[in-house]
Parts: structure tokens; C-alpha cells; sequence
């Protein structure tokens, strides 16, 4: 990591251990990128990308100077082949989400929704939420899961929602504007929006 404070690049550990310090003085260093036995950086100050050996600091030379406004940067070695990503096939034969593992994949819901029993997908929507409205848009906050997230709730035109109900038997949301005058009914996933 780089510490414009501190005016140096520092290297440790994953669990925080073998902290050292790789480059000091580095002006005002900003972005951090790898390749090979070298680490890069962007530094506001000297407008600059600067190299140095990733595993000591020595050998720090200067790439390219006089670039203003630099901000991040990332290497590129299209020699270097990438790695599988077991998630790439049939998103790794997980419905919504696959997340990559060292010894394979693991699958995820989106926010507020659980896993079924099977591993690989989800359920439909929770089972117990709760739905409020800010006015502008409607919330949801799943009480399935114990994060209590809350999601928007695809509902157009929404200009000053005051009153929420919802209809578990049709499935219906409804709701008064008060800008637009109206009581509206819609679907949680925002079709059949209709005046009242």
C-alpha cells in the first residue's frame, strides 16, 4: 500500500505480519499495480509513474514524467495466460451469483435472499420482509437473513409515497402519492402499475 503521509509504499503480510517498507521518500504516491518483479505507481506531486523492485524498492526509476491529473493504474501482460475461472461455464451451475473458491465454487443470493437446501439456487424473494417507502422510492428489507439490507423495490413514478399496503393473496403493492393525487397498485416488480 502507499501512505502519502508517511511518504512511503509499505508491504506486509495478508495477516498483518513482515510489515516492511519498500520505497520511502515517495512524494505523493496514488495508484499501486504489479507485474512481474516490479511494483508501479502514479505520484501526484512529481506527476509521475515511478518503478521499483517489488520485493526490496531498489533500482526506483522513473517511467514517465510530466502527466498530469494521474490517478490509478493497472498493469497488463497479455503473455500471461489467466487463470480458469470455474465460474465463467454455466456460471458455475449456480442460478444468481458464483463465487470463485481455491477448490472450486460456491454459489449466493442476492441481498436479503437465501440459499435453498441445494446449494446452487436461490429462493424466489424472502419469505419475511418488511416494506417502507422514503418518499421517492419503496424499500424492502428482508428479516430472512440477518444482514437487514434493504433493497429498492422496482415501482416507477414514484414523486411522494406517504402510504404503503401490500395484498399477499394477489400479490399487490399499494400506495398513495400525494404529488401526483393518486392511490396506485403495482406489482413488486414494478409491472402492473395501475391508478386506483
Amino acid at each position: 500500500w502507499a501512505d502519502a503521509h508517511t511518504e512511503r509504499i509499505e508491504a506486509a503480510d495478508l495477516n498483518g505480519q513482515n510489515r516492511r517498507t519498500l520505497v520511502t521518500p515517495v512524494q505523493h504516491p496514488y495508484g499501486l499495480t504489479l507485474l512481474g518483479s516490479h511494483i508501479y505507481w502514479t505520484d501526484w506531486q512529481s506527476r509521475s509513474i515511478q518503478r521499483a523492485d517489488k520485493n526490496t524498492g531498489a533500482n526506483t526509476i522513473t517511467v514517465r514524467a510530466n502527466l498530469p491529473g494521474l490517478m490509478d493504474i493497472q498493469a497488463v501482460d497479455r503473455d500471461r495466460p489467466l487463470g480458469f475461472n470455474k465460474c465463467a461455464r454455466r456460471n458455475g451451475g449456480c442460478t444468481h451469483l458464483c463465487l470463485p473458491r481455491p477448490n472450486g465454487t460456491s454459489c449466493a443470493c442476492p441481498t436479503g435472499i437465501q440459499l435453498k437446501g441445494d446449494g446452487r439456487s436461490c429462493e424466489d424473494s424472502p419469505e419475511t420482509y418488511l416494506l417502507f417507502s422514503n418518499r421517492v422510492s419503496v424499500r424492502r428489507i428482508s428479516l430472512d437473513t440477518s444482514d437487514h439490507t434493504d433493497v429498492h423495490v422496482s415501482v416507477p413514478e414514484l414523486h411522494n409515497v406517504i402510504s404503503l399496503d401490500y395484498d399477499s393473496v394477489d400479490g399487490k403493492l399499494y400506495y398513495t402519492d400525494v404529488t401526483l393525487d393518486v392511490i396506485r397498485r403495482a406489482n413488486l416488480d414494478g409491472n402492473t402499475h395501475k391508478a386506483q
